[in-house]
């Protein structure tokens, strides 16, 4: 269900009839959810999960479901790819903008996995892109995700970013701006 899902999210996405949801937002709140949704699984894979708020905003306006889908992705590829006994961080950092009313949000997932090789950095958001050291590992997924999520962020006006090194681990930076 879930590939199906992804699939005709990215359909919509690419065909421009994906419109956001617009809401007000608990930015603690928000958090809090997408800790505890993840800290259960992190525990039984045996990795620390660091959680760090760097925020002050209270509320902002967003699309809660596709914030929310773009953050998970980013988290359940960290557990996955993230070996027993090393860590994943996530960090929601924020800062005034150039504009009243309006807050720069900058969200880090950062994980002490198997990394990616630079050759599939380059290809990295494109659709059913898989890194071969992790089909041949096993660990299962689509390659659509993370094609997804990068859709998304800049469907919200953001960027989502990505630095790895191969054995050591890779980290994920999702920048938007929120009205408050």
């Amino acid at each position: 269900m879930n590939v199906i899902n992804d699939i005709l999210d990215m359909s919509s996405i690419e065909n421009g009839k994906l419109e956001l949801n617009m809401e007000a937002i608990s930015v603690q709140e928000h958090i809090s959810r997408m800790e505890e949704m993840f800290r259960l699984g992190m525990e039984q894979r045996k990795l620390h999960f660091e959680v760090i708020r760097d925020v002050k905003s209270d509320y902002v306006y967003g699309d809660y479901l596709r914030l929310t889908q773009i953050i998970t992705n980013l988290l359940s590829n960290a557990m996955k790819f993230t070996r027993p006994g090393g860590t994943v961080t996530f960090r929601i950092v924020d800062r005034p903008a150039a504009l009243e009313h309006m807050v720069d949000f900058e969200i880090h997932v950062r994980d002490t996995g198997i990394g990616m090789s630079e050759e599939f950095q380059k290809r990295l958001f494109q659709t059913f892109e898989r890194e071969k050291n992790t089909t041949m590992s096993g660990v299962s997924g689509t390659g659509l995700g993370l094609s997804i999520a990068h859709n998304l962020a800049e469907l919200m006006g953001g960027t989502l970013t990505c630095s790895s090194t191969l054995g050591v681990g890779t980290e994920f930076i999702f920048s938007f701006t929120a009205k408050t």
